[in-house]
């Protein structure tokens, strides 16, 4: 429930300051100043900051994700809409998925407010607008606008942590949905999903695995793994595709050395590793310089390439 979220957002503030307090103590037994270094915006700079990110990531968002994943309201209000959005005044039954649309999405799941979140997406459905479009068009962007809001120091990250647990609740709560009508199962296929070593950005790997799903993949999703444990996977299992999420620049450092331990064991000597995520799309030639195969620049498409690429190769 909203209540139970808002206890957590406590107590991950909790957290996050007791995190501080630590790395304060830290310096000042090394004779350094006790006061954190800052910058614009307020966050802590340097290796401070990055110490604190890895503290709130590594222990407090794979908590929240675990808790509340499943957890869908079974009673939705498809009526409540920000009074800031006006529903179309055209008789056209589909509302655009402009920035506004966006903007309210992000309001709904900042406020509290999941109910009336889905049903401001049901009601989009409703009129119109695919399931999957909604996902690309709205979703994807409403976890993106949620990341920018944090950079500019314009929420919390326990605020954005919250909201994108509320996301994922949408995501959930519209899958079954999006899976009727859904090629059958193509059992010689089989993709594996992962964040990179040390990300815990889970939330776009969800939709690349709805998509694969939709396509009749089987889809192995994991979420946390150390490397060890992925590599017991594609040892044991036959995986045709391997799919990495990068959202951090500083996961990149290992990424190379990842993806040909994934290879070297993996018992399919033909195994195609992909790459996606922020830092990838940022950069695209990272793929390459990676010894990666592939990239994709929305989940939709991911499918389209590892077919695309399986067909080549065949």
């Amino acid at each position: 429930s909203d209540d139970e979220l808002a206890q957590l957002a406590a107590l991950e503030t909790l957290s996050v300051q007791a995190a501080s307090a630590q790395m304060e103590h830290m310096q000042g037994e090394h004779g350094q100043a006790r006061t954190p270094q800052r910058f614009a915006g307020g966050r802590q700079s340097s290796a401070a900051q990055q110490q604190l990110l890895n503290t709130i990531e590594r222990t407090i968002i794979p908590g929240l994700l675990r808790k509340h994943a499943d957890r869908v309201s079974p009673t939705v209000s498809s009526t409540v809409a920000p009074s800031t959005v006006a529903p179309p005044s055209s008789t056209t039954d589909a509302m655009p998925l402009e920035s506004h649309t966006v903007e309210a999405l992000v309001q709904y799941v900042l406020l509290h407010q999941s109910e009336a979140g889905l049903g401001f997406v049901l009601e989009l459905e409703r009129r119109g607008t695919a399931i999957g479009e909604l996902f690309m068009g709205l979703l994807a962007p409403c976890a993106r606008r949620l990341g920018e809001m944090w950079v500019a120091d314009e929420c919390s990250f326990a605020d954005v942590t919250l909201g994108m647990c509320r996301l994922h609740q949408i995501l959930r709560s519209m899958k079954a949905r999006f899976l009727i009508g859904r090629s059958l199962p193509l059992h010689s296929l089989q993709v594996l999903l992962s964040p990179a070593c040390g990300e815990q950005h889970f939330f776009g790997l969800s939709m690349v695995a709805t998509f694969f799903e939709r396509a009749g993949w089987r889809v192995n999703t994991r979420h946390d793994d150390p490397l060890e444990s992925l590599e017991r996977l594609v040892a044991r299992e036959r995986f045709e595709v391997a799919g990495l999420s990068v959202s951090c620049d500083f996961a990149l450092q290992d990424l190379g050395a990842q993806i040909a331990r994934l290879r070297e064991v993996s018992c399919n000597p033909a195994l195609i590793v992909m790459v996606g995520g922020p830092a990838v799309l940022r950069e695209p030639s990272l793929v390459r310089s990676v010894g990666a195969d592939l990239t994709a620049q929305t989940a939709e498409s991911a499918v389209l390439v590892a077919e695309n690429a399986l067909s080549v190769a065949a």
